[in-house]
């Protein structure tokens, strides 16, 4: 259950970038457009926020969409996410892993890399 959240808020965060980034504005322009603080706008982006539905209304407003344009996942396929959001959100899933995990998911990592190359 926690998966398909974390899944759902990350598709979201990115859905609202790209849009925000089609209408060429910062996450400060947006956050005063929609009278939410910055660090709101930064998180959900992310995937780490969790939005009412106002805060949502809000950001669609300022970016010129429905709501349910906004919500709509299946109509405009998002940019790949920035390595930056990426980090944050693997660093906040791994928080609290015991050694073990940790171990597990760096060999997974390691495996990842060399069928990268």
């Amino acid at each position: 259950m926690a998966t398909k959240y974390y899944e759902l808020t990350y598709k979201l965060g990115r859905h609202i970038a790209a849009y925000r980034k089609r209408n060429k504005i910062t996450q400060e322009k947006l956050a005063q457009k929609t009278h939410i603080i910055f660090n709101t706008i930064s998180n959900i982006e992310r995937g780490i926020g969790d939005p009412k539905l106002s805060t949502l209304m809000s950001i669609a407003e300022a970016l010129n969409i429905s709501l349910c344009e906004l919500l709509d996942f299946t109509q405009n396929q998002s940019p790949a996410p920035d390595p930056t959001c990426l980090r944050d959100n693997i660093s906040q899933l791994i928080t609290g892993f015991d050694q073990h995990y940790l171990l597990t998911a760096l060999e997974q990592l390691h495996a990842l890399h060399k069928l990268h190359k």
